[in-house]
């Protein structure tokens, strides 16, 4: 290779951009670049293959302009006939360009983590999946709980506001220098001893407490805030929640984008720990706690397959090149969500999505104990800010700033400082470090987190994600929360608080059997449940003060899953069910695609139904199942291959069980992988099946 060739390059009109000689400089499209290495076609069938001094600013179906003093060596060729792509890449880069989107891992990977869930790759749904993972990941990198501390101090909820809020609050509060604090004029603005924090510690809980409980005590004794369980509870339960979300999937950003839900920490908790949406009837008379179940929102999803989305790969490409997005794994993988879940592939979808992962990447660089507990004395709730604007406000604080910054303070700023402490009561402190803590596993099930606020239009809270990314895992769900509500009544010294825990129990086991004869009602489940947790809360005056607040912050709990659980059936139906298993008591999910416009009921020769439940000996177990026609085709999703060979053993008797029921097993694949959700079977499966309907039969 030689510059020589500059010499045998008839440059057109559109290449005599630049000025000077054409020979110095030349013009084109860059088709590849690694490092100093690039290839640009430079118009006809030509192209040039060069190793250039310094590494070359641009991206991939860019303009480019090299100078020849720049090029260490170089070759000429004609261009080959195209490599054939991908036809799902294909679509979607034609979709991208139609769009007018960039074409780059973002916006593909939010079209892919779209259309996974039936949404719809709009030109605004891709963006918003954009957005909301770059403000979630950028709250992640940010929020630390000094940061939470700063937000709640300015009566910021970060659990309930949205991602962009929590983001930009977190940004700012990382960015403000600290002034003199009334709050730290009080109380000397000293650090609390070890020591001392060990001691409360000890005189709250009754023994001794790791560092992280050490550590919030002394954050909220920095910020001036009451040290109670309550508080301490709350920040720890935020990172925690935090933590999880780390590994959050694009498509439960997109799901939260298309539902229209705040990117909340709460929200997208939930939403990254969901498996499916439930589905149960509302009758006029049912009490308010078991209506909330009921309430149901129905949509037709799009019924788009993986192979289908394959096949829009192009169009999706370039879409996002047309939009002015860099097409890279991530983003077309973003794009395709946001198409199967049934929104516009734009700029704007994507940019929100990017925007959420980026806020919650961020937040756990900013937010700390200390910053969580100032964000408290505001009165703010950090899970339930966006996260986004979560991290704007943890920035907007830095690691010392207080409640109020003043050049002089005189007695007078005292008294109206200590009237400000007064009002501070900050409820929930334990989600904050919940929250925190799911963070960092948030990467890995963004995605579906964030499609499923969005194709449910769950606003994007931290609330929302912690929320659902705890249901899409199974943990911490309704039947935990049933289960605690018994624990609490069967202990009870008082015979009618022990006569509504044996009612509970009764309605449990009753439920259990009926689901494994294939006569399980959801509707009338959740109608006793509701009665009896009522009843229960007419009777709580029998309750010491202790047990009457965990019995209603449990009662709450049970509350916002349900919520959730019925925010979740805006497209599919989601049904999760208390089961007996060796007097056990575990919870099952079940996950039906709704693929049928307007269907009332389930075609039983035409359905997608996807179980996670969890087991004494092997955890949670996930497994799909697709009927076509009387053929039943089986994916199950085990920890390990001592797990999958139990259903080997056993495979007979599900072909036994199947056929009872009028099937034939056509084929069972198995997924073995430590950490899996149910969503994570649905790769290379067709989604979008079955509607709605009161009670289910099936058989466990």
């Amino acid at each position: 290779m030689n510059n020589n060739l500059f010499q045998k390059i008839n440059l057109g009109a559109s290449q005599q951009y630049y000025t000077g000689s054409s020979f110095f400089k030349i013009r084109g499209t860059l088709m590849e670049k690694k490092e100093d290495m690039v290839k640009v076609n430079i118009g006809g069938d030509k192209i040039i293959e060069a190793q250039l001094k310094t590494p070359l600013e641009g991206k991939v179906g860019e303009t480019v302009v090299i100078d020849k003093k720049e090029i260490i060596k170089s070759r000429l060729s004609h261009k080959e006939a195209p490599v054939e792509t991908p036809n799902d890449d294909k679509e979607e880069i034609q979709l991208l360009e139609k769009l007018q989107l960039p074409i780059n891992e973002e916006t593909q990977g939010a079209v892919k983590a779209l259309e996974k869930h039936g949404i719809t790759p709009s030109k605004e749904n891709i963006l918003a999946f954009i957005a909301s993972k770059g403000q979630l990941e950028r709250v992640i990198e940010g929020l630390d709980y000094e940061t939470a501390v700063k937000l709640m101090e300015k009566n910021i909820d970060i659990e309930e506001a949205g991602l962009e809020k929590v983001m930009d609050m977190v940004e700012e509060t990382k960015g403000r220098k600290e002034g003199f604090s009334l709050l730290k004029f009080f109380v000397g603005g000293k650090k609390l001893p070890i020591e001392e924090a060990e001691r409360i510690a000890y005189n709250l809980y009754g023994n001794k407490m790791g560092k992280d409980i050490t550590d919030i005590i002394q954050a909220l004794h920095k910020a001036g805030v009451e040290i109670s369980i309550k508080n301490i509870d709350r920040i720890h339960r935020i990172f925690s929640k935090l933590d999880n979300l780390q590994t959050i999937k694009d498509d439960t950003i997109v799901d939260a984008i298309k539902n229209k839900i705040d990117t909340t920490i709460d929200n997208l908790y939930k939403l990254k720990n969901t498996i499916a949406k439930n589905v149960i009837g509302i009758g006029e008379k049912n009490p308010p706690l078991a209506t909330k179940a009921y309430e149901t929102n129905l949509y037709q999803p799009t019924g788009i397959s993986d192979r289908e989305i394959k096949g829009m790969e192009g169009d999706i490409k370039r879409i996002l090149t047309s939009l002015q997005i860099k097409t890279t794994e991530e983003v077309l993988k973003l794009a395709k969500d946001l198409i199967k879940q049934g929104l516009e592939l734009s700029q704007e979808n994507i940019q929100r999505v990017i925007n959420t992962k980026a806020a919650l990447k961020d937040l756990p660089q900013f937010f700390n104990y200390e910053k969580a507990a100032t964000l408290m004395a505001s009165g703010l709730q950090p899970e339930k800010e966006e996260v986004t604007a979560l991290l704007k406000k943890v920035k907007e604080e830095n690691a010392n700033n207080s409640v109020k910054t003043i050049e002089n303070p005189q007695q007078t700023h005292r008294d109206e400082a200590l009237q400000q402490l007064e009002k501070l009561q900050p409820q929930n402190l334990k989600a904050i470090m919940a929250m925190m803590k799911n963070m960092k596993e948030i990467p890995e099930q963004r995605e579906t987190v964030l499609s499923l606020l969005i194709k449910n239009s769950i606003p994007m809270t931290f609330k929302s994600l912690t929320r659902t990314d705890l249901l899409i895992n199974n943990h911490q769900q309704i039947t935990s929360q049933i289960h605690e509500a018994l624990r609490i009544l069967e202990k009870s010294n008082n015979k009618e608080l022990k006569d509504l825990g044996t009612k509970l129990r009764v309605v449990v086991e009753e439920g259990s059997t009926s689901l494994k004869l294939g006569k399980f009602n959801i509707g009338r489940f959740h109608q006793e449940l509701g009665r009896l947790i009522e009843g229960v809360e007419d009777k709580l005056h029998l309750m010491d003060e202790n047990t009457r607040r965990d019995f209603q912050q449990n009662k709450d709990s049970l509350r916002e899953s349900l919520q959730l659980q019925s925010q979740l059936n805006k497209d599919d139906i989601l049904l999760q069910v208390p089961v007996m298993m060796e007097n056990q008591m575990k919870n099952l999910q079940i996950y039906i695609l709704n693929k049928k416009k307007g269907s009332r009921k389930i075609d039983p020769n035409n359905m997608s139904v996807l179980l996670n439940f969890e087991t004494n000996n092997m955890g949670n177990v996930n497994i799909y199942a697709a009927v076509n026609r009387k053929q039943v085709t089986m994916k199950i999703g085990v920890k390990s291959q001592r797990d999958g060979h139990l259903f080997e053993v056993h495979k007979k008797q599900i072909e036994g069980l199947l056929e009872g029921l009028g099937y034939e097993l056509k084929e069972v694949s198995f997924k073995i992988e430590e950490k899996q959700n149910l969503f994570d079977l649905m790769e290379g499966i067709t989604t979008g099946y079955p509607s709605t309907r009161r009670s289910l039969d099936m058989t466990v």
